[in-house]
């Protein structure tokens, strides 16, 4: 799948600590390899990518340990990486 970023997504990545950083290049690196979303549930496991309810599009929230959530839009074959949070904050005003 195709992978690209918000700007707000690359500005939070600053405010990130290094263990979060880590795993989330090693979902990024998932994302690149898996043919759909389908697939990326089977290789992060199903209970780690979440779907979200949002009018328009293919929202999801992606389970980075205990605290972390990256959220992502799949349009067609292109994944957007949109926001990454704390999970207290992360689903106030996401998607």
């Amino acid at each position: 799948m195709d992978l690209k970023a918000t700007k707000k997504f690359q500005k939070s990545l600053r405010k990130l600590p290094p263990n979060v950083l880590r795993r989330l290049q090693k979902t990024i690196n998932l994302i690149k390899i898996s043919r759909d979303v389908d697939n990326l549930s089977r290789k992060l496991g199903s209970e780690n990518i979440k779907p979200l309810r949002a009018k328009g599009g293919k929202f999801y929230s992606i389970r980075l340990g205990l605290h972390w959530r990256p959220g992502i839009e799949v349009r067609g074959n292109v994944v957007v990486l949109m926001k990454i949070g704390s999970r207290e904050n992360f689903y106030r005003d996401f998607p």
